[in-house]
């Protein structure tokens, strides 16, 4: 979906993409090295969209904060994880 999305000059279906890579990559099949490099390719396109601060921006965090705790880099785990919430507390109320 990623390759495809970039392809068709998609970045919004090309983030999505990357962020769901995070997890499958990282904590499905625990490449955590590999996630990152996900999670950076994730963030360069929310950058791009100007919504690192959206839903989007969120999901990234949250998927990225998971990926640290399952590696065992709390206080990067906790820092995504209260990013993401805080992003999601904004928008949503």
């Amino acid at each position: 979906a990623f390759f495809m999305a970039v392809a068709a000059d998609d970045p919004a279906d090309a983030a999505e993409a990357a962020t769901h890579l995070v997890k499958v990559v990282g904590i499905d099949e625990g490449k955590g090295d590999e996630a990152l490099q996900w999670a950076a390719h994730a963030g360069a396109l929310l950058d791009r969209l100007g919504e690192n601060q959206g839903l989007r921006g969120a999901a990234l965090a949250f998927n990225r904060g998971w990926l640290h705790r399952v590696r065992g880099d709390i206080e990067l785990a906790i820092a995504d994880g209260e990013r993401a919430l805080a992003i999601r507390r904004e928008l949503l109320g």
